[in-house]
């Protein structure tokens, strides 16, 4: 070990243990392998999970309007619904208020009897082919929401008694999902800045064991480099590390943005190591097709490239992928199967995509 007598290589391992801790500190704040996506429409009449109960203050006696639709009765109206856990929701009500209301008229909500917003007639937004109906949507924080039925209260500020319509209740607990690599939610809570994603305090010990298992790697590869090349160890050292900088530096936007801002960015555990993984991997695979010297390197180099650019391997993984969907499905795992096809369908693009690169090259 006595390369690290430098002062330069003994800061390049400090900064890989730290990028090594790092990597599994991002993880634990990141992943969230107990999410749960909530997005449902609760209306009165509906199923029992999405059903609105109405408690206090409404009636149906109005001409117009859906079968579903009720009506306010005096300056407050009270009704529940069926939240599956403590978590930050964001509700978006359907409401409809008289066209004589007066603009300054005001609609306190409470829920579980604490005051969330305050609805005015003309903040709310418009939906296309609703003539008269309009959607207010209000953020529900963690602390004010109970796993099973909540209350929630209308409460006129005005003293006008001009009925109100209600026709559903829109909720959701994440921003946006995407379905594509990678897939990610953005989850309506801002966490702290040194927790788990959903709660939870980080695993210390196990952000140290990265910390330790990283130069053991990084040194590894290095040795390997340094073997079958040209380069000094200490060169192969230097380039070996930078190649894990790209990842760290995607990752640690991610982490800065979900905690910065009113949402929390969380990824699948598949997805968040296939972009650290894969960045690294892009950036070794640059490095030993950049500095290839020696003839065994060249020619490990050349098996490397021809594999890579090999298209059948990704389509018969696609098929072998396949074909656990289907005894998956079989035994009724339908959240896995779906996982897993999402992976298989990733593989027969990839490999659709290489051999057409293959036609390319034997057409030229």
């Amino acid at each position: 070990m006595g390369v690290f007598k430098e002062k330069a290589s003994r800061k390049l391992l400090l900064g890989t243990i730290i990028i090594g801790f790092l990597f599994v500190f991002f993880y634990q704040a990141l992943v969230r392998v107990d999410f749960v996506p909530v997005n449902f429409k609760a209306s009165v009449g509906s199923e029992l999970d999405t059903a609105v109960i109405l408690l206090s203050g409404w009636t149906r006696e109005q001409k117009e309007g859906k079968p579903e639709d009720v009506w306010s009765r005096g300056r407050k109206s009270a009704l529940a619904f069926f939240l599956p856990k403590k978590e930050t929701y964001e509700l978006k009500f359907e409401l409809s208020f008289p066209d004589n209301i007066s603009p300054e008229e005001r609609v306190a909500i409470l829920v579980n009897k604490h005051r969330v917003t305050t609805l005015r007639p003309k903040n709310g937004k418009r939906e296309r082919g609703n003539r008269g109906w309009k959607e207010f949507s209000f953020i529900v924080p963690t602390s004010l929401v109970s796993k099973g039925y909540n209350k929630i209260q209308l409460v006129r500020l005005s003293g006008s008694s001009e009925p109100v319509g209600f026709r559903s209740i829109k909720v959701r607990n994440y921003l946006k999902v995407r379905w594509a690599f990678p897939r990610g939610y953005l989850l309506l809570n801002k966490q702290r800045w040194l927790s788990k994603s959903g709660g939870g305090s980080i695993n210390w010990v196990f952000c140290f064991f990265g910390a330790m298992i990283l130069p053991i790697i990084w040194m590894g590869y290095s040795a390997w480099f340094s073997s079958v090349s040209r380069m000094s160890f200490v060169r192969s050292l230097r380039l070996g590390w930078f190649t894990y900088l790209p990842s760290l530096i995607l990752i640690l936007l991610v982490y800065l943005v979900s905690r910065v801002f009113f949402f929390n960015l969380i990824s699948l555990p598949g997805d968040f190591l296939l972009i650290a993984l894969g960045l690294v991997g892009i950036s070794k695979a640059g490095q030993l097709f950049r500095y290839a010297q020696g003839e065994r390197l060249l020619a490990q180099a050349g098996h490397l490239k021809s594999f890579v650019l090999d298209g059948s391997k990704f389509i018969v993984g696609f098929m072998v992928l396949l074909i656990g969907c289907a005894v998956l499905l079989i035994v009724k795992k339908e959240a896995v199967a779906a996982k897993v096809a999402d992976w298989a369908y990733l593989l027969l693009v990839i490999g659709v995509i290489l051999k057409l690169i293959g036609l390319r090259r034997q057409g030229d």
